[in-house]
């Protein structure tokens, strides 16, 4: 029978693998201005990579608008997924370990905040 010590590092263990077979392009991801529109690009295997175009939908009035809040939104999603992965973990261990997950939910926060464009 496995203690409780055994039970979490095998959980983590499982995470870590679960993490490494991810199929995205690793971040960080940001938004740059080009010609065709705006892109959201990264610096990954010593190359820029192109990861999505967001268009201005020209003619349309809150085109650009709306074209910066979708490249926000992209270019925030992996972390994104490690802020709500870090959710995660702490929710798991919030009652065991009786301590309260503040520094997981400003993380959590800030980076939604990045993503809605009100990151500073």
């Amino acid at each position: 029978m496995k203690n409780e010590f055994e039970r979490r590092r095998e959980e983590l263990l499982d995470g870590l693998r679960a993490d490494a077979k991810m199929k995205h392009t690793p971040g960080p991801w940001k938004i740059s201005r080009t010609s065709s529109g705006l892109e959201v690009i990264t610096m990954s295997y010593g190359m820029t990579l192109n990861i999505a175009v967001c268009s201005e939908y020209l003619g349309l009035a809150n085109g650009l608008r709306e074209a910066k809040a979708n490249a926000r939104l992209i270019a925030a999603a992996p972390e994104l997924l490690e802020a709500l992965k870090g959710l995660r973990d702490v929710v798991t261990d919030l009652y065991k370990c009786g301590r309260f997950p503040a520094f997981e939910f400003v993380r959590a926060g800030n980076v939604i905040a990045k993503a809605e464009g009100r990151d500073g």
